[in-house]
């Protein structure tokens, strides 16, 4: 003898209820169902720019830090403080900066990474040059 599927209580009254729905030749949309997706959307958009934005900023406040620590010999903490310092300070030149940063190495990451090659060594010494210059330091030339 076969057994009869039966649906769980919760599945048999939501299957009954779109039964209805869709049996009446219509499909009746709750405020509630719209209210409580439209929550979600709204919640998850939220929880993404509040991971997301916060990273970004905290990435373009410690952009420099890596060349506090080859060129001074800073420790994390201190590298850290003075790269937000030297951002800050000069908060303009520092977005121009990072802006024109993306768009070369994403130009260089066109046609399967093969023009990184080119735009990397670009972007970190143009980031160099420009923190030597935050910190009114000289540009060291060629000939020197």
């Amino acid at each position: 003898m076969e057994k009869a599927y039966t649906d769980p209580p919760a599945l048999a009254v939501v299957s009954h209820h779109v039964g209805e729905c869709i049996g009446a030749g219509h499909v009746q949309v709750h405020a509630a169902v719209i209210a409580d997706t439209y929550d979600h959307a709204v919640l998850v958009a939220l929880g993404i720019v509040l991971c997301i934005v916060p990273g970004m900023v905290v990435l373009f406040l410690l952009q420099l830090g890596q060349y506090y620590v080859l060129d001074k010999g800073y420790g994390p903490i201190q590298a850290t403080v003075a790269s937000v310092r030297a951002v800050k300070r000069n908060f303009g030149p520092a977005l121009l900066m990072t802006l024109i940063n993306m768009m070369v190495l994403v130009i260089g990451g066109l046609f399967f990474g093969l023009f990184t090659l080119l735009t990397l060594p670009f972007s970190c010494l143009f980031t160099a040059h420009l923190y030597r210059q935050f910190n009114q330091e000289p540009v060291v030339s060629a000939a020197d």
